[in-house]
């Protein structure tokens, strides 16, 4: 058992080792995340990819610091060009509030913002973060810290409330964008 225990040892880096990954890798990081709202992910990034080394280097591959450095470049730059295409797909706060079309002063029922209003409180954050911000589920449910099937039940309990008759509202997962169904299944799924 001590023989075994010996060969794990030689196989696993030090910690030294993997304190000098880390503040390796943060350092690329910092140099390839150039916009300050990417920082945070590429720190994220950095540090998945020193996670994933740990479990996959073994000594024959090179230093351990290399190997982490070769990874967290290819996890870095992956994170960055998903978060830059989330940014750059995501309307502007300017481009939302003139999109809104004006409220209709002739009608009688309560609008559409008014009905939104008068959810309840985490049904509407949800609302507003998913069909407004057009954040996607996973995004919503890590600002607001609650699991990605809760978003999904309140984004429907949400379409339940608002949908009137036999239509039913609901959310796409994919563009935000709602759709209307007809049929007695609508509040099923």
């Amino acid at each position: 058992m001590a023989a075994g225990t010996a060969a794990d040892a030689t196989n696993r880096p030090t910690d030294e080792q993997i304190k000098a990954a880390l503040r390796y890798v943060e350092g690329i990081a910092n140099n390839l995340a150039k916009e300050p709202k990417l920082r945070e992910a590429a720190r994220d990034a950095s540090v998945d990819a020193v996670m994933w080394a740990l479990k996959k280097w073994n000594p024959s591959l090179g230093t351990f610091v290399a190997f982490a450095a070769a990874a967290a470049r290819m996890w870095i730059r992956r994170t960055l060009a998903r978060e830059r295409h989330r940014f750059a797909t995501r309307p502007a706060h300017e481009e939302i509030t003139e999109a809104l079309p004006a409220p209709d002063r002739g009608s009688y029922g309560p609008t559409l913002p008014l009905a939104v209003r008068d959810l309840p409180h985490d049904l509407r954050d949800a609302v507003n973060l998913f069909y407004v911000h057009k954040y996607d589920l996973r995004d919503i449910g890590h600002l607001t810290g609650t699991s990605l099937e809760t978003i999904r039940r309140r984004l429907q309990q949400a379409a339940k409330i608002l949908g009137e008759g036999d239509e039913q509202v609901k959310p796409s997962r994919k563009t935000g964008a709602r759709r209307v169904c007809n049929d007695s299944r609508a509040g099923t799924r």
